[in-house]
């Protein structure tokens, strides 16, 4: 992670056709991604994911990624000819 960047993970949680909740979030990947898989174990909710969030200070720019996803997921956008995201974007994300 670059001194530049901040980084951040949202827990969402979905019941039903609902929208998107922000349930938690935590600046530790590991702890996000147990906790999300405690919250899809406990069957309160028809989906929960996790995203990663980076905030780079110098463009005042955010980055979202996808790292974890149980259940339902968002309608794919007619436009969204690209496919799946690579969930790094920059080397120091490969090893973070």
């Amino acid at each position: 992670m670059s001194l530049g960047t901040n980084v951040h993970y949202e827990i969402l949680g979905r019941r039903g056709n609902s929208s998107w909740t922000i349930l938690e979030v935590n600046p530790d990947r590991a702890v996000a991604t147990t906790k999300a898989e405690q919250l899809w174990d406990s069957k309160r909710y028809t989906g929960v994911r996790v995203r990663k969030e980076s905030y780079n200070k110098i463009d005042h720019d955010f980055k979202s990624v996808e790292i974890f996803a149980r259940g339902s997921t968002a309608k794919k956008s007619k436009y969204d000819q690209t496919g799946q995201i690579s969930p790094c974007l920059t080397p120091d994300d490969l090893y973070s």
